[in-house]
């Protein structure tokens, strides 16, 4: 079954080109969907949307674990 529980997510923000970007704004995590070698899927959020992209993987974001039990 799966069981779906609150998401309280953290605004991470996310590191590009060497710099700290929408800390405390936007929460900025990776699924596991890749597009290329190069390219994956961002899940990112703020107080009032959510929202999916791709970005560069050599871009620094955090990682959410989830579970399905």
């Amino acid at each position: 079954a799966l069981v779906v529980a609150p998401f309280n997510a953290v605004y991470t923000g996310y590191y590009r080109n060497g710099s700290f970007v929408d800390g405390g704004t936007y929460g900025q995590y990776w699924s596991s969907t890749a597009a290329t070698a190069t390219v994956a899927r961002n899940f990112y959020l703020n107080s009032t949307n959510a929202m999916t992209n791709y970005r560069g993987k050599n871009e620094g974001r955090g990682l959410r674990c989830v579970a399905k039990t």
